[in-house]
């Protein structure tokens, strides 16, 4: 984590912890927390999910559509 964006990360990660939002990582591909800044300036926490997707097997078989039970 970039200590220029702790001040910002660390008292959000804690509410969302104690709201029960988010909890604590326990798999082995956790995701990272990154911050963006938005447009009008202001930093906006996202999670980082590119590690994870190059990991996941795509499903060979696509969902159904609703149309094909009918």
């Amino acid at each position: 984590m970039s200590q220029s964006y702790g001040p910002f990360i660390m008292p959000r990660r804690e509410t969302l912890l104690n709201k029960q939002f988010i909890t604590k990582p326990r798999s082995l591909y956790p995701s990272s927390v990154v911050c963006v800044r938005k447009q009008d300036g202001t930093l906006c926490l996202c999670v980082d999910y590119r590690e994870l997707n190059r990991r996941t097997t795509p499903d060979g078989h696509p969902i159904p559509k609703i149309q094909e039970f009918g």
